[in-house]
Formats: structure tokens, C-alpha cells, sequence
């Protein structure tokens, strides 16, 4: 590999003189930071008024997800309770399938 044709370029770039920097340069930098500040400030303002209501919206997620869940669960131990009883008190008697071929064949 050839690298003095990168070493030309190079010695090249670093001999160049470096532009000197607009007088204005501190006042435009301290004015750019004044107006970012300014601006930080601002979106600080919005945060607290959004606080209470973002706050309000996780409690009502919360509270409605706990409320779906336990009568979801309770639902559900509900139709198991009614099943285990109607099973226990063999309210089911009737609906028998021997019960059924029993009736018909004495007719």
C-alpha cells in the first residue's frame, strides 16, 4: 500500500490556517444559552400541571383493571360453586341421560 499520497493530503489539510472566529461569537453563545434555558423552563411549567393528571389516569387504570379481575375471578367461582352444588344436591337428576331412557321405556 501507497500511503504517501494520504500523507500529502494530510500535511496538506494541517498546513491550512484555521479561519479566526466572528467577533460576535460570545454574545451569540450566551444568547443561545439564555434562550435554551428559557426554553427548559417552560416544558418544567407544563410537568406540573400534567402531574395531577397523568396521577389520576394510572389510578383509574389500576382501580378499574383490580375491579375487572376480581369480579372476573368471582364470576368464575360463582358458576364452579353452582356446578359443586347442583352436583352435591344431584339436582341433576332430571336431566339424567338413565333417568331419561328409564321414563321413555315405561311409557
Amino acid at each position: 500500500m501507497k500511503n504517501e499520497s494520504i500523507d500529502v493530503k494530510i500535511d496538506a489539510v494541517r498546513a491550512r490556517t484555521i479561519p479566526s472566529c466572528p467577533s460576535d461569537l460570545e454574545s451569540r453563545v450566551l444568547r443561545r444559552i439564555r434562550l435554551s434555558t428559557k426554553e427548559q423552563s417552560s416544558d418544567v411549567a407544563l410537568f406540573p400541571r400534567l402531574a395531577p393528571i397523568c396521577f389520576a389516569a394510572v389510578i383509574a387504570v389500576v382501580v378499574s383493571a383490580g375491579t375487572s379481575l376480581r369480579f372476573a375471578t368471582q364470576s368464575r367461582k360463582s358458576i364452579h360453586d353452582r356446578q359443586q352444588a347442583r352436583t352435591a344436591l344431584n339436582f341433576d337428576v332430571f336431566h339424567n341421560d338413565a333417568f331419561k331412557a328409564g321414563h321413555r321405556s315405561s311409557r
